[in-house]
């Protein structure tokens, strides 16, 4: 997996990580130094 972008904790992804699930799209989204981190598939 490649890391995409970290972003705001605060920020709600529950519909992005939907809609990439839609698309076909493996993803992943973890957490680190108190942010939230996009992971997608090669």
């Amino acid at each position: 997996m490649y890391r995409i972008k970290q972003i705001a904790i605060d920020t709600d992804l529950r519909g992005f990580s939907h809609w990439l699930k839609e698309q076909g799209i493996r993803h992943r989204i973890t957490e680190e130094d108190g942010a939230q981190v996009l992971w997608l598939g090669n």
